[in-house]
């Protein structure tokens, strides 16, 4: 009866163990989740910053491709990791890139935050575009065949979500729309 018992709770214990364990996982974090950067009053998180990075990505490579054109090949290599591009002083295209999202990251954020301080409304055609995003980017998704979330993943990196792609989304047009 002894040795019953003790199995009894010792296979108590382990469930609850394993109960606790199984809670804290599920409260943990993403790793998309946490925070990676401050400015002034707004938090990035490792998502945010992946947005960044990607958007910030296209704009350079848009912009080199308006003065390159089909030559932009022999300045970027799309199929090759930008770490591994060294863009002639020893920098690469990713510490490059980097620098930029960081001075951008921060212009994007006084500007945010002072359109903020001031009660600037966001005009009605940005307004327009936020409230139609989701159900354009529903779309978007259907006809690449796979849910949203997938689908952000997908285009615009890991730890993408709808919540974080309207964030930096609003971020963008209340600064862009208050620059001007």
């Amino acid at each position: 009866m002894k040795k019953i018992l003790a199995m009894l709770m010792a296979l108590v214990m382990l469930l609850t163990v394993l109960a606790a364990c199984s809670t804290e996982k599920e409260e943990k974090a993403s790793p998309y989740e946490v925070e990676a950067a401050r400015v002034g009053d707004l938090s990035y998180t490792v998502a945010d910053l992946n947005y960044m990075y990607v958007t910030d990505f296209y704009d350079l490579y848009n912009n080199l491709y308006y003065y390159y054109g089909d030559s932009i090949g022999d300045y970027v290599d799309q199929t090759k990791p930008l770490k591994e591009q060294d863009i002639g002083d020893g920098t690469t295209w990713h510490d490059y890139l980097m620098e930029y999202m960081e001075n951008n990251l921060k212009y994007l954020s006084a500007l945010y935050m002072a359109a903020k301080a001031e009660g600037f409304t966001l005009p009605e055609e940005y307004q327009q575009d936020l409230d139609s995003m989701q159900e354009n980017l529903e779309a978007a998704a259907e006809e690449y065949g796979a849910p949203l979330e997938e689908y952000l993943t997908d285009v615009c990196g890991d730890g993408m979500t709808y919540d974080v792609l309207y964030k930096m989304t609003e971020i963008n047009y209340i600064a862009n729309a208050y620059a001007e």
